[in-house]
């Protein structure tokens, strides 16, 4: 996580983390932000590198996923490929953007009617308590986007919240189980060259959401061509609606 990034940055430096980033002029009510799991902005990566004498790839670990805003900067190609490497599938994301705009309760209602699972499964606790506290006119609120266009552009998207990333690893375990109901076995579907992670972390309940990967639309099109089923099967889990 970032935080424990910067923190152990600011240990062996010897420093406090509030007068550094009042040293930096960045806000120290970002402290309270990056402790609870968010990321820096790329400005703050830039100015935070530079400081530390470090490259901006040293604040992301494996189970992180950087923004692709701070590529912007110019900094070279080998941190890139640095940071992205031990991710490769997320290349398709990368050019897709990212994204901090989670669905609407409605739109979270649904999104679950149509994969047939409860709404609830979908969202943090935190971000449920937030949402059941909206007015009735918040909650009907609802985009004009067909719920299976919703999902397939949420998994195409680099996640920029916590929250992001939990809907999108738990859309890729309800997708996972209803392979699994149609009778598609983690060993057809290493066949299609999947990576194990997606295959037999996202079915381990056992591993938080944070360190699992997720489907992304061509993980989708790989599974659908191998096993001739339409992507209203796999997110459904109806085999009627197979090819």
């Amino acid at each position: 996580m970032f935080y424990d990034k910067f923190v152990e940055l600011c240990n062996i430096k010897g420093e406090k983390p509030s007068p550094i980033l009042k040293k930096l002029d960045i806000s120290s009510g970002n402290l309270k932000r990056w402790k609870s799991g968010a990321g820096a902005s790329p400005e703050t990566l830039k100015s935070l590198s530079a400081y530390f004498g470090v490259p901006i790839s040293y604040f992301f670990d494996e189970d992180d996923e950087p923004s692709v805003e701070w590529v912007k900067l110019g900094h070279s190609l080998k941190e890139v490929y640095n940071s992205i490497k031990a991710h490769p599938d997320y290349i398709a994301s990368f050019l897709n953007g990212t994204d901090e705009k989670l669905p609407s309760f409605s739109d979270y209602q649904r999104i679950s009617d149509y994969m047939r699972v409860d709404y609830r499964y979908l969202m943090t606790p935190e971000h449920y308590c937030e949402l059941i506290k909206l007015p009735d006119e918040a909650k009907s609120s609802k985009s004009n986007i067909p719920p299976k266009d919703m999902v397939l552009s949420i998994l195409g998207k680099l996640p920029a919240t916590n929250e992001y990333k939990f809907l999108q690893v738990r859309l890729s375990m309800t997708i996972l189980q209803h392979l699994m109901i149609i009778g598609i076995t983690p060993t057809q579907l290493e066949e299609t060259l999947l990576l194990k992670k997606k295959i037999y972390e996202l079915g381990d309940i056992g591993i938080p959401e944070k360190k699992k990967m997720n489907y992304n639309f061509s993980d989708l099109c790989r599974i659908s061509e191998a096993f001739n089923i339409s992507f209203d099967c796999m997110l459904t889990g109806v085999i009627d609606s197979r090819k």
